[in-house]
């Protein structure tokens, strides 16, 4: 048997390393989809701190810008003899470049703060009651800290636009010092100063210390919690805090199609590799499976005594095993390619061999087992017992013929050896019924020889006598009856040589009738005395029956020594032996022959006896009576069959088949 090859244990490893080489292509796929998420995320936060530091530099200067033109137009106005009027003028130009400024005032400080342009006519947003207290708190407070100062004009309404007051002291005048006011809307102050692009993804609020929102760029854009950023802004000596939250989700794990059809090819690339590893390793299975299929079939062909031969459509041999190359003594390789007609033929039948494989090739031979001769490379004669059948591949067509080849020498030998054995045991039983009969037949030859002695010694005298009176009838009758007393010991003689020297068997037709009536003088011989009778109750007309008429005889004269045998031992009151044949039905094809005698029978040991190869009832009984009656029978086709007789005693039967022309 081949050493089988462990795929499971040697080739585990380059199965995997395909499917480990994905997966580690999948993870660094995944994992720089992860890492350009992190990167993505980054870059928006950086651009969120970069806008939002550009828009508060941006507010700073517009703040800045402001406050340096309320110092300036402080200064001017003071210091111009047309300070009013100047005012008002630059205030508006003042204005118009900073649309964020609601309104500019000039005041004078002092505790009676008043303010000198525009003057009151509640007609400006200044001139209401409570921004007009906060302008003079605004005032009062940068009159006192000597700098510019900011205030918030309302609180943290929601929905109201927060205004911060900037104040900026200006030189002092002999009538008192001035400040000059601006009142700034943030909210406009976001949208002059924050460009759309960056306000329509971001929501920009304005919040002071305590959190709360002064001021929203655009209330329909709502940050996302996302990207946030908090960035102080100072204005005059306020600060506030520019909060922005951008719109932008999280970046998606796959942000473009590029990267979304690397991660679906490597996905199809792994399924694929998962798919190839797969079937290799059912290829490998499959494989390894028929690896141990072949070895099994090759350690059940190595031990097959059956021989096997392939043949192509041709006749060429394509496969023998061991057990065929052992029959006819050649090897594989010299069978393989060899055509008819084959040096193993044995030469007396290659012509029919020959015609055989021709019509076996043509199709026309029935695929049916025969028997023939094979002639070995070394010269020995083989009998073989052979079967053909067609040999088909996979898809169903015929590419030859595959034969079993039994080589049935040793069996022929056996049974020609059990026939001879049996043809023995038969012979041997006849010549111990023979001796058996032997006084028997003594006394039966010596009546006829006695009868012709007396019959030739009766002729002898008369012909003496007829010197005188010649008595030639008398003297010719006495010696036809000599003749006829000297052919019955002869037929005597002859029956019983006949009976011993009787070899083989041969089925005949035959006269039932007469068959049994030629025994009848054998049968009559083993009676033990004179009041042992034997009747015979045979059909009308007589049967004609396939029977060996010496094993037929022998089987009666077997049955009714045995018979005798036991009315003699148990001393019987009826020693009678009936021989019957007949058939139990009309038209039956067989006829029924019984023996029964008047004896004990077999009782309890009828089964052993008539299972067992030897068995005898009788103490000095060799048991090869019943024995040889079986082997006769089955010779015959029959069997023996035993059952009690009504009333007592034994019955043999066997069944005898009808000759063919009866039958019919």
């Amino acid at each position: 048997m081949p050493k089988l090859i462990d795929f499971t244990s040697s080739h585990r490893w380059r199965l995997f390393l395909p499917l480990l080489a994905i997966t580690t292509i999948v993870a660094i796929a995944a994992t720089l989809l992860v890492v350009s998420q992190m990167f993505e995320r980054e870059r928006q936060e950086r651009r969120l701190i970069s806008d939002s530091l550009w828009a508060e530099q941006a507010m700073g200067f517009e703040v800045q810008r402001v406050v340096e033109a309320l110092q300036q137009m402080g200064r001017d106005a003071t210091e111009s003899p047309a300070g009013t009027e100047d005012f008002r003028r630059r205030s508006l130009a003042a204005m118009q470049r900073s649309p964020e400024a609601l309104a500019i005032e000039w005041w004078h400080t002092g505790p009676d703060a008043r303010r000198v342009y525009p003057p009151p006519t509640d007609q400006t947003v200044t001139d209401t009651a409570p921004l007009a207290a906060q302008l003079r708190q605004a005032v009062t407070r940068a009159e006192r800290l000597k700098q510019g100062t900011a205030l918030y004009t309302n609180g943290a309404d929601a929905g109201s636009d927060t205004q911060v007051v900037l104040a900026v002291p200006g030189p002092v005048r002999a009538d008192g010092g001035t400040v000059v006011l601006a009142v700034v809307s943030l909210e406009r102050l976001l949208v002059h100063t924050i460009p759309w692009w960056f306000a329509h993804e971001t929501q920009i609020t304005l919040d002071d210390v305590n959190g709360r929102q002064l001021a929203v760029r655009d209330v329909n854009v709502k940050g996302h919690g996302v990207y946030r950023h908090k960035i102080a802004l100072q204005v005059l000596d306020q600060t506030l805090y520019l909060s922005t939250d951008s719109s932008l989700d999280t970046p998606l794990l796959v942000p473009n199609l590029l990267t979304l059809s690397v991660v679906c090819l490597s996905l199809l690339l792994a399924w694929t590799v998962y798919a190839l590893w797969r079937d290799l390793a059912m290829r490998t299975k499959a494989e390894f499976a028929l690896r141990e299929q072949q070895a099994f079939q090759q350690a059940m062909e190595n031990s097959l005594v059956t021989g096997l031969r392939a043949r192509d459509m041709q006749g060429r041999v394509t496969y023998a095993n061991p057990a065929f190359c052992e029959m006819v003594g050649y090897s594989r390789e010299e069978l393989i390619g060899m055509a008819p007609p084959m040096p193993y033929w044995a030469p007396e039948i290659a012509g029919k061999a020959s015609d055989r494989n021709a019509q076996r090739l043509a199709g026309t031979l029935p695929v049916q087992p025969f028997e023939s001769v094979f002639i070995r490379r070394d010269g020995q004669r083989l009998d073989v017992f052979m079967h053909e059948a067609p040999l088909l591949d996979g898809a169903g067509r015929q590419t030859g013929w595959m034969a079993s080849i039994l080589d049935i020498s040793q069996q022929k030998k056996d049974a020609e050896f059990l026939r001879q054995q049996n043809e023995r045991m038969q012979r041997m039983s006849r010549v111990m019924t023979m001796g058996e009969m032997a006084s028997a037949l003594a006394h039966e030859l010596n009546q006829p020889l006695a009868a012709v002695t007396s019959y030739i010694s009766a002729g002898l005298n008369v012909i003496e006598a007829g010197r005188a009176e010649p008595r030639i009838e008398e003297a010719a009758g006495m010696f036809t009856k000599a003749k006829t007393h000297t052919e019955r010991a002869g037929m005597i003689i002859r029956r019983v040589r006949q009976f011993v020297q009787k070899s083989g068997s041969v089925l005949l037709p035959t006269d039932l009738h007469e068959a049994i009536a030629e025994v009848l003088p054998l049968v009559g011989l083993q009676a033990a005395g004179t009041r042992e009778r034997v009747v015979v109750d045979l059909e009308r007309p007589a049967p004609t029956v396939m029977v060996d008429r010496i094993l037929l005889q022998q089987i009666l004269l077997n049955l009714s020594k045995n018979a005798f045998e036991a009315m003699a031992e148990q001393q019987s009151a009826n020693p009678t032996i009936v021989i019957s044949a007949r058939r139990d039905l009309p038209g039956d094809r067989a006829v029924t022959v019984s023996v029964r005698d008047h004896g004990p029978g077999l009782g309890a040991q009828s089964e052993q006896v008539m299972g067992s190869t030897f068995s005898t009832t009788k103490p000095e009984g060799m048991g090869m009576g019943l024995a040889v009656c079986r082997t006769a029978l089955e010779l015959m086709g029959s069997h023996l069959v035993y059952r009690e007789a009504a009333g007592g005693g034994a019955e043999f039967m066997f069944a005898l088949q009808l000759a063919q022309t009866q039958t019919q």
